[in-house]
Parts: C-alpha cells; sequence; structure tokens
C-alpha cells in the first residue's frame, strides 16, 4: 500500500510501521518521514525522503543533516530555514534560492549576500530589488526585475528605463507603459502594450490611437472601450465590447444605442437584457433574450409575461420558473411535464 502512496503511512499503527515500510513510505512520497517512528529515522531513511521530496527536510534530525543531505533536500525544494547555520555555505544557500524562491535569501548569512546571491533572488522574486543594496542595482539587475514581471518597470529608476527594458516590460504587462517615459513612447510600443492588456490603452498618448488599436484593446478588454477616441467607435466595436465585458455599454454612443444593436446583444447573452432601457424591452427583444438565457425572463416586463414567453425561458432554464406569473405557473408546468415525458 504504501509503496503507491507513501503518505498512508500516518494510518498505518505504529506497531506495524517497521523500516521496510517506512523505507518504501519515504521513496514515494518524502512528505511520509513525518509519521516515520524516531527510531527508525536513519541517515539512508532521511536522504531517500529528501531525495523524493525537498520539504521532508523539516522532519530530519538535526543529528542526522550532513552537508550532502542539506544540499539534496533543497535542489528538490527544501526550505533553507531547517538547513541548520553551520551548514548553510554559499552553495547551498544558492541553490535553495535558485530552486524555491527570492525570499528564501533571509536565511542567507550576510556573508553570502553578495550580488550574485541577489540577483537570483530578484530573478524569483522582481519585487526583492527593494532590498538589494544599492551597490548592486545596476541594470542587469533591474532587467532580472522585469523579466519577473513588466510592472516592475515603476521601481527602476529613471536613468535605467531605456526603450528596451521599457518594450521588455510593456510586453511583459501592458499597463507598464504608464511608467514609459514619454520619449520612448512609439506606437508600436503601445501597439505591445495594448496586445498584453487591452486597458494599457488608457496610457496611449492620443496621437497614437488608431481604429486598429483601439479594436484589439476592446477585443481584450470590453470596458477598455471607455479609452476609445469618439471617432473610432462604431456599431461593430461597441458590439464587441459590450459582448466582451457588459459594463462598456456604459461607454457607447448614444446613436449606436438602438433596437437593432440591443437585438444583435441579447442573442449573444441574454443576461444583457437587465441593463437595457425599459423602452427598448419590446417583445421581440425580450423573446430572444429568454431564449438565450431563460433567468433573462426576470427582467421581462409583466405585462410581456405570457405563456409563450414563460414557455420559451423555463426551456432555457428552468431556475425561470420562479418568475413565471402564478396564474401561468400551473400551465407551464403541466407543458413542461409533458414534454419532458
Amino acid at each position: 500500500m504504501v509503496k503507491d502512496c507513501g503518505c498512508t503511512l500516518r494510518v498505518i499503527p505504529e506497531k506495524f510501521r517497521g523500516r521496510k515500510t517506512c523505507f518504501d513510505a519515504v521513496k514515494d512520497c518524502g512528505h511520509a518521514l513525518k509519521f516515520v517512528p524516531e527510531k527508525l529515522k536513519d541517515y539512508e531513511i532521511c536522504l531517500t525522503a529528501v531525495k523524493s521530496e525537498g520539504a521532508a527536510l523539516k522532519f530530519v534530525p538535526n543529528t542526522l543533516k550532513d552537508r550532502k543531505l542539506c544540499l539534496t533536500a533543497v535542489q528538490n525544494g527544501g526550505s533553507l530555514q531547517y538547513v541548520p547555520w553551520r551548514l548553510r555555505d554559499r552553495e547551498i544557500c544558492l541553490a535553495a534560492v535558485n530552486k524555491i524562491g527570492g525570499f528564501r535569501i533571509a536565511y542567507v548569512p550576510e556573508k553570502f549576500r553578495d550580488r550574485e546571491m541577489y540577483l537570483a533572488a530578484v530573478k524569483k522574486e522582481g519585487i526583492l530589488i527593494r532590498d538589494v543594496p544599492e551597490q548592486f542595482k545596476d541594470r542587469e539587475m533591474y532587467l532580472a526585475t522585469i523579466n519577473f514581471s513588466g510592472g516592475m518597470l515603476q521601481l527602476v529608476p529613471e536613468k535605467f528605463r531605456d526603450r528596451e527594458m521599457c518594450m521588455m516590460a510593456v510586453i511583459s504587462s501592458g499597463n507598464a507603459l504608464q511608467f514609459v517615459p514619454e520619449q520612448f513612447k512609439n506606437r508600436e510600443m503601445c501597439m505591445m502594450a495594448v496586445i498584453s492588456s487591452g486597458n494599457a490603452l488608457q496610457f496611449v498618448p492620443e496621437q497614437f490611437k488608431n481604429r486598429e488599436m483601439c479594436m484589439m484593446a476592446v477585443n481584450s478588454s470590453g470596458d477598455a472601450l471607455q479609452f476609445v477616441p469618439e471617432q473610432f467607435k462604431d456599431r461593430k466595436m461597441c458590439l464587441d465590447a459590450v459582448n466582451q465585458d457588459i459594463a462598456a455599454l456604459e461607454y457607447v454612443p448614444e446613436k449606436f444605442r438602438d433596437h437593432d444593436m440591443y437585438l444583435t446583444l441579447v442573442k449573444y447573452n441574454g443576461y444583457v437584457l437587465k441593463y437595457i432601457q425599459e423602452k427598448f424591452r419590446d417583445r421581440e427583444l425580450c423573446m430572444a433574450a429568454v431564449k438565450q438565457n431563460g433567468y433573462a425572463l426576470k427582467s421581462v416586463p409583466e405585462k410581456l409575461r405570457d405563456f409563450e414567453m414563460c414557455i420559451a425561458a423555463v426551456r432555457c432554464y428552468d431556475g425561470a420558473l420562479k418568475y413565471v406569473p402564478e396564474e401561468q405557473k400551473d400551465h407551464v408546468i403541466e407543458l413542461m411535464v409533458g414534454i419532458e415525458k
């Protein structure tokens, strides 16, 4: 049993946890070392456990920890905090930072916190650039930060923000465009930012916005419609934006808010009916909405909730029955039961 699932060792009565059983368990699942009786924890079992799962180092007795075992553990994801201070040499510390993450640098002795160590930490956790000593903060260090997340561009001093670094940042995170010096912004960079994040359109200078860029933005994020210049908004763009995000309806010009537009919308997403002005909610619009999403019956004016409308809604979504007028419910239920039979 433990060969296939080592952690089942915890449910085996201790009197049956023999050495072979324990060895097989930790070989399959290093964490099973937690359930190995202390008297059976020898070097071989502990080394096998950390080879399987570095985090098992937590359950290794300190008396059995040596350099080989600890290095093996951190190379397999074990935390540096469980390595005795006497064994934390540069190689083990660097392995831990590279494997697990930059925040492990907190467990690295001060004497080993050199440029290479900080660079490894920043590559894993870009935000750690804040903790890097000033003498190590150079272009390479900031590039590592950007590679982790483009949004980290905000932490890069102006003197290091060149065109190449800014382009890397916006490709990684479009909204990093807000931190790009104006002299480096061009149409190509702005387009890359919008491709990465539609809402980055808000940081694009007006002179670089064109219809293609705006269409790309709203296709990525519907509410980016609010940042589209009026001259580029057409019916298709507005439809695409609202289909992407109903909140974009707020930014659709009045001239496009007509019956035809709303009919197209509810055929795609009946739920939209609740956001449409009641003066447009006629029978055709409401029927199209409930056929697409029965729940839309809730937003259908009472006077239009006739038998045909209610049946269409309940066929689409049986939960819509609670929005059927009382005088219609029995008839609708009878018909639906007949259909199911």
